[in-house]
């Protein structure tokens, strides 16, 4: 039974799955980590589009083999363990859709790392012009865009 293969589309060549998915961790961990702080959803499709467009890194699933997040699931958790390791909190991973439209993530825990899943308590009330101005996340590249709502990514 063929397995998923992974092709450099810049150099030209096949990668093993640990080379490639080494490549790919920095881009994962930051749209998840961007996604994360905005209380995004992002679908698991979605993603796995736009890691391997950012990444050059192509990911070909054979028809009967292995599933088709099979790959994704193992790179999420090499995200999770780095974003552990660096003492972010939460999975990152919890804000990918499986099989389903993005919704908004479930609550996050209390504490950073504690592992516990409790509510956290509304936070206060805060008035708008103590904020600083951002605009929101790209539903299709997940960068932070411009105030103006156009992406300067995908534009």
């Amino acid at each position: 039974m063929a397995s998923t293969t992974y092709w450099d589309t810049q150099n030209h060549r096949p990668l093993s799955e640990s080379a490639a998915q080494t490549l790919m961790l920095s881009f994962a961990h930051e749209l998840l980590r961007a996604a994360s702080a905005s209380d995004k959803r992002v679908s698991s499709a979605d993603l796995s589009r736009v890691l391997q467009r950012r990444s050059g890194i192509e990911v070909r699933v054979p028809a009967g083999g292995e599933t088709e997040g099979a790959w994704l699931v193992n790179l999420l958790n090499r995200v999770d363990q780095r974003a552990a390791q660096a003492g972010e909190g939460p999975a990152l991973s919890s804000v990918v859709a499986w099989g389903r439209p993005a919704s908004p993530p479930p609550p996050r825990p209390a504490g950073r790392g504690s592992g516990a899943a409790r509510s956290v308590p509304a936070a206060p009330a805060r008035h708008r012009s103590t904020e600083p101005l951002q605009g929101s996340v790209c539903p299709r590249c997940f960068m932070q865009m411009s105030l103006t709502g156009v992406c300067d990514n995908c534009a």
